[in-house]
């Protein structure tokens, strides 16, 4: 267990700022599960937990003449292209 409390040491897991987004994150999940119905709940949720609009396009990052692989072909852009992409990931 020395080797898990060293990797919290030295990312400073157990300190501010990471605390706080930690305990923030956990309280937005706690009341989307508490009030599933509550609009201004459900955005605050997407906004940390939805998939961001600036997602790199992978397919169109290929080099030239490099065909696109299985992956880049159920990217982000593609699923959200044909409507299939969930809201949060």
């Amino acid at each position: 267990m020395r080797i898990v409390k060293d990797l919290i040491d030295n990312l400073h897991l157990n300190e501010s700022p990471i605390i706080d987004t930690r305990r923030q994150r956990l309280l937005i999940v706690k009341l989307k599960h508490n009030y599933p119905d509550d609009a201004e709940i459900h955005e605050l949720f997407l906004d940390v937990f939805g998939y961001p609009d600036d997602l790199p396009n992978l397919a169109k990052l290929r080099l030239k003449g490099q065909q696109i692989h299985a992956k880049q072909a159920i990217s982000h852009h593609e699923l959200r292209r044909k409507k299939i992409l969930g809201e949060v990931y």
